[in-house]
Formats: structure tokens, C-alpha cells, sequence
């Protein structure tokens, strides 16, 4: 649906796709509008309990520290040690 000319949000924006099929958006957001989303996303993770029992911030770490450990763990596979 096309917004008619001078109304709504113009903002310089990016659209990409995954491989996996995934569709997203890349957008540079007004402070207030930022402010508003970011007081939004705080009270969802105080209200929202995680999952097992873990805090938003334990699950998000432990996300990175899985990424980050798969990716050495495949690196270290990559590399070929010739034994004599």
C-alpha cells in the first residue's frame, strides 16, 4: 500500500534478504522515535521472562559465547596439519 505523498516517516532505508529466506530492514530512525522504541524494548525484557528461567542479558550471552566458540571450533577445522 503506497502512503499518500507528504505523510508519514521519510527515512533513508535498507531492504536485504538471507539466503534462508529471512526479509529485514535497515532503517536510521529520529532520536525521539529511537527513545521511544528503546523504552518499549526495555519494558518487554523487565516484563517477558526468559527463557529456562534466564535473564534476557544471561541468553543474549550466552548466544555470543555459542556463535563465537562454533566459529573458532570451525576455523580450527579448517586448518589442514600435515603429521610427517
Amino acid at each position: 500500500m503506497k502512503q499518500p505523498e507528504g505523510e508519514g516517516l521519510h527515512l533513508p532505508t535498507l531492504i536485504f534478504g538471507t539466503v534462508n529466506g529471512a526479509i529485514g530492514v535497515v532503517a536510521s530512525l529520529p532520536q525521539p522515535l529511537y527513545t521511544s522504541l528503546l523504552k518499549i524494548q526495555e519494558n518487554l525484557t523487565r516484563v517477558i521472562k526468559g527463557i529456562g528461567g534466564f535473564s534476557h542479558e544471561q541468553c543474549v550471552s550466552c548466544l555470543i559465547f555459542l556463535l563465537l566458540s562454533t566459529k573458532l571450533l570451525l576455523l580450527s577445522l579448517s586448518f589442514q596439519v600435515e603429521i610427517f
